[in-house]
């Protein structure tokens, strides 16, 4: 899950114009074989230039409608935001052992 939240806040934060350089260094150090530091940190302060028609204070379904409505030779230039965006969207929200836990003691509980 603290994956999943760096993801979100690095991508808000890059959108909101703050200072997300912890969240960019773990997740660069996580994603390693599938970002690009140097690449990524380009996207990212770009971002904001790029949404800042769009809404003044963005969420990740605005950022997602933005790439959506570029062109498939626009999104290559935000490539690697692409790609954060891709596995914040593919992440479980939950984890199903936890869910599992649960339904085991409410089973308890009723027996």
């Amino acid at each position: 899950m603290r994956t999943l939240k760096n993801l979100e806040d690095l991508t808000l934060k890059a959108a909101r114009k703050e200072n997300y350089s912890e969240e960019l260094k773990y997740i660069v150090d996580f994603y390693k074989d599938d970002i690009t530091e140097e690449s990524l940190s380009t996207q990212l302060q770009t971002l904001p230039a790029c949404l800042e028609k769009s809404t003044e204070k963005p969420s990740i379904p605005d950022i997602v409608d933005y790439l959506r409505s570029l062109s498939p030779a626009q999104q290559v230039l935000l490539s690697e935001v692409s790609t954060l965006l891709k596995i914040i969207l593919v992440s479980p929200a939950t984890n199903a052992a936890s869910e599992r836990s649960a339904s085991s003691l409410r089973r308890i509980k009723t027996y």
